[in-house]
């Protein structure tokens, strides 16, 4: 098997002052279990931002940030309340209850580093873009294993899904995220309204949940 090349966190210190974003406490590690610091997550995200981009480019995002790194107290952020870098835009998104909330999203390698530096560990998307925030183009389908069950189910709940979205003549793909979930993604060709698209995932898991016999 082909080894990672390993991160350079001078490249990230170097990719952060080309975005203008001055990185602070560039050697806290933040996966303590891998020994990845803070500039070491910077490269990383330099060298995937163009394959990364595509998928996570002007979407609502729920940031999960950690402070101190991910073994330690993390929270949840869905609105921009301030504090951030320029490079991790907002926009405005009206709520089921008449209220408006300024969500993230991000536009370039910039934007990743920005959020970084604000100590993000995981980003969260929506299924839709801002360009038109009631149609999503895409549905996930988020696997979240228990503590301590083995890989092996998670990889086979993921099967399954792909087999059933088959059969609907859709197309899927896997993603493994940095919290041990697996997610099997649908890019929709039809861009659904959001209620037809809830609709269709509901009755694609009641068969996934629930397979003839």
């Amino acid at each position: 098997m082909t080894q990672p090349t390993p991160l350079n966190p001078n490249s990230g210190l170097a990719a952060a002052a080309a975005a203008g974003i001055k990185l602070t406490s560039p050697d806290r590690v933040v996966y303590p279990g891998q020994g990845v610091t803070k500039a070491d997550l910077v490269a990383y995200y330099a060298a995937v931002a163009e394959r990364m981009l595509p998928y996570v480019e002007n979407r609502p995002l729920s940031l999960l940030r950690c402070p101190q790194g991910r073994s330690k107290f993390c929270f949840f952020q869905k609105h921009d309340t301030g504090g951030f870098p320029d490079a991790m835009a907002s926009s405005p998104i009206t709520e089921k209850d008449g209220s408006t909330d300024n969500y993230f999203y991000v536009t370039d390698l910039a934007g990743l580093i920005a959020g970084t530096q604000m100590n993000v560990l995981e980003w969260h998307l929506w299924g839709a873009r801002f360009d038109d925030i009631e149609k999503p183009e895409r549905v996930v389908f988020d696997i979240d294993p228990d503590e301590g069950m083995d890989f092996a189910h998670v990889r086979t709940a993921a099967l399954d899904i792909r087999t059933e979205l088959s059969a609907w003549a859709l197309e899927s793909y896997a993603l493994v995220t940095g919290h041990a979930v697996k997610r099997a993604k649908l890019p929709d060709p039809w861009k659904y309204y959001a209620s037809t698209t809830q609709s269709i995932t509901k009755a694609m898991w009641s068969a996934v949940a629930s397979p003839a016999s």
